[in-house]
C-alpha cells in the first residue's frame, strides 16, 4: 500500500469538488467506460443494490433512470444535498461505509467504486469490508474499485504534486493487486474476477493528448475522458509493453 498525501484532506477535497460541480447526467451515454461497464454484469432488475459512496450520482442515477432497485449513500453532506436537489426521488442518505445503517443480509449487490481507498487507515478499510460482507445476502456480489499502486498512478501523483505543491494530509491509498485481494479474502469474500483498467490516463493531464479539451466535467463523466489519436497510440503502446505498470484502477468482483 502506498499512501498519497495532498494539501487538502480527502473529505475537504471532495466537498470542495462537489461544491463546484453542478450535477451528473441522468444516465451514461458511453456504456463502455468506467464505472458503468464494470457494474452492469452483477446487477439484475428485481435485485436490491446498494451504492456506497454515490457522490453526485452518476451510477445511481443511471440505474434509477432504467428502473432498477438501487439506493445509495455518501459521507459528503454536500454531495447528498446536491443530489437530492437534482434528483429528489432518489433514495440516498449521508452515511459512513465503516458503520452502515442497514440490516444484515439486506442487499443482493453492493457497489463500492473508488471508495475504500479513501479510508484513512487499514483498520478502517477492513471494518468497511466487513460491513459490506454483513449487509450482503448469501451469494451476493460486490464490485470494488481502488487505485492501483503502479507506475502510472505514481506519475499522476508526481504531476499533481508538481502543479499543486506537495501536501501533508491523507488523500488516498494505492494498492498492489494481491494486497487488496487479500483484504477481501481475509474478511470473508470469494474473488470472482480481477481486472486492471484505465479510468483517466496520465496523458489526460496534458491538453495536447486530449480528444476533447472541454472543461465540462458533467459531459466528460458521462461520455468518458478520452485521448486523441496520438494519445491513444502512445498509451496503447505503453499498456501493451508494460502491462501491469499502466492502468489506473483495480476492479475486483467478489461474492459472499
Amino acid at each position: 500500500m502506498r499512501k498519497v498525501l495532498r494539501k487538502s484532506g480527502h473529505k475537504t477535497y471532495w466537498n470542495n469538488r462537489w461544491s463546484s460541480f453542478i450535477s451528473d447526467h441522468s444516465h451514461f451515454t458511453n456504456m463502455e467506460m468506467y464505472p458503468i461497464k464494470h457494474v452492469y454484469p452483477i446487477i439484475k432488475k428485481g435485485s436490491k443494490t446498494l451504492e456506497a459512496g454515490c457522490g453526485l450520482g452518476r451510477i445511481i442515477k443511471h440505474f434509477d433512470y432504467y428502473n432498477y432497485n438501487i439506493i445509495g449513500f455518501d459521507y459528503s453532506e454536500v454531495a447528498i444535498q446536491k443530489l437530492k436537489k437534482s434528483s429528489p426521488n432518489l433514495n440516498v442518505i449521508v452515511a459512513d461505509i465503516s458503520k452502515m445503517p442497514y440490516q444484515q443480509e439486506e442487499f443482493d449487490n453492493i457497489l463500492a467504486m473508488g471508495v475504500l481507498h479513501s479510508l484513512e487507515t487499514p483498520r478502517i478499510i477492513e471494518k468497511a469490508i466487513r460491513e459490506c460482507f454483513r449487509c450482503l445476502k448469501p451469494n451476493g456480489k460486490m464490485v470494488v474499485s481502488v487505485r492501483a499502486d503502479n507506475l502510472e498512478n505514481y506519475l499522476i501523483d508526481k504531476i499533481t504534486d508538481k502543479r499543486n505543491g506537495k501536501g501533508d494530509k491523507f488523500h488516498k491509498w494505492c494498492f498492489k493487486k494481491n494486497e487488496f485481494k487479500s483484504l477481501l479474502k481475509n474478511n470473508g469474500f470469494k474473488i470472482d474476477s480481477y481486472e486492471l483498467i484505465t479510468n483517466v490516463s496520465f496523458l489526460n493531464k496534458f491538453s495536447f493528448f486530449k480528444k476533447n479539451i472541454s472543461s465540462d466535467e458533467k459531459e466528460l463523466r458521462s461520455k468518458g475522458f478520452q485521448l486523441n489519436l496520438i494519445g491513444n497510440i502512445i498509451y496503447s503502446s505503453l499498456k501493451f509493453v508494460f502491462k501491469d505498470l499502466f492502468g489506473t484502477t483495480l476492479i475486483i468482483t467478489c461474492s459472499k
